[in-house]
């Protein structure tokens, strides 16, 4: 069976929209947005990281602040205490 075409050639059919130029174009698009939407999804990620450090650097800011605290706390308390057992000893001691 014979093959019937238009061209001159025959069984040859002309490519419809044929155009290197716009293979070009789509895959450079595809490449193009495939970069910027990596790069979103890289500064999301990233952005999330910086704000977990943030947070957990005044977490561990604030648990120094607390310990510190606290051991001045217990320091001055002694201090009282020791003071209050002084003027104590200093108060019998004085009596006749």
């Amino acid at each position: 069976m014979r093959c019937v075409g238009g061209g001159a050639h025959g069984g040859v059919q002309p490519r419809v929209n044929h155009n290197e130029w716009r293979l070009l174009y789509f895959i450079s698009f595809l490449l193009l947005v495939g970069f910027f939407v990596l790069n979103m999804f890289v500064g999301v990620v990233v952005e999330n990281f910086h704000k977990c450090q943030e947070r957990q650097e005044n977490e561990e800011r604030l648990r120094r602040e607390t310990a510190r605290l606290e051991r001045l706390q217990l320091r001055w308390k002694r201090t009282i205490s020791f003071s209050a057992h002084r003027q104590l000893l200093d108060f019998t001691c004085a009596r006749p």
